[in-house]
């Protein structure tokens, strides 16, 4: 990617928050549905982010990686926010607060904590990928 032009890179993040934009408003509703439900919406979510990873870190061809961050990108909201949804129902209502905020802080500093190591440390992303 450091010798494709700006397009070809920013694509990247235009997908996946297409993509995102259009789950969340089938998936959060889909959740609610009895025969349906959230445990499966985030079973379907977690196989199909795992299969894009793969996808990702075994593709060299840039059209495949296009189409695998689309797809993270449908999973994302079935994973993170109806699975925190879910999560939430199971905790006492006085603790949801704090493990809401600690959640939500560690998924935050999750990318800071990335670009810090992958500018610094080391730029093989696709050995941390596989881990």
């Amino acid at each position: 990617m450091h010798c494709s032009d700006k397009i070809a890179f920013g694509l990247f993040g235009s997908l996946f928050f297409t993509a995102v934009v259009l789950s969340c408003s089938v998936l959060t509703p889909l959740s609610d549905k009895p025969n349906i439900g959230r445990k499966k919406i985030i079973l379907a979510c977690c196989i199909l982010i795992i299969i894009c990873l793969l996808l990702q870190l075994f593709t060299s061809n840039l059209t495949i990686a296009y189409i695998a961050i689309f797809f993270m990108g449908i999973g994302f909201p079935g994973r993170v926010v109806v699975g925190f949804i879910w999560g939430s129902e199971f905790m006492e209502a006085k603790y949801v607060k704090f493990y809401t905020a600690v959640l939500f802080g560690i998924d935050g500093l999750t990318l800071c904590f990335a670009s810090i190591f992958f500018r610094y440390i080391s730029v093989n992303w696709k050995v941390y990928t596989a881990c």
